[in-house]
């Protein structure tokens, strides 16, 4: 944007162009800070949360970790864990219903309070 700013011959859009360019860098130093790993810094060590921002983002990028921060792998991993738990225990309970019957007939008729639980 500043690029383009600094090829525009209009002297009017140029220093818009640059305000903007100028608000978004300032809005964007600010919002870098606020992300989940810094509440685990102030769990960790107690500092502020601004403070533990700050710490946070400097761990990860003397570390090279700033795609951690950006592509969270965690949510998606643990997703798929959760999608392969169900399926493992819709089949286990479709092995055994076939397997065994009316497993349920004992409990009368409370067939839809089983399939719930």
């Amino acid at each position: 944007m500043a690029d383009m700013a600094r090829d525009n011959e209009e002297g009017g859009t140029a220093i818009l162009l640059c305000l903007i360019d100028c608000i978004l860098g300032c809005i964007e130093g600010i919002v870098e800070y606020f992300n989940k790993w810094a509440y685990v810094y102030v769990g960790l060590y107690g500092y502020s949360f601004i403070e533990s921002g700050k710490n946070v983002l400097g761990l990860f990028k003397s570390r090279g970790w700033n795609t951690i921060v950006t592509d969270n792998l965690v949510e998606s991993a643990l997703f798929f864990v959760n999608v392969g738990i169900g399926l493992l225990t819709g089949c286990i309970g479709f092995i055994l219903e076939s397997s065994f019957g009316d497993m349920y007939g004992v409990f009368g008729d409370s067939d839809k309070i089983m399939g719930f639980v």
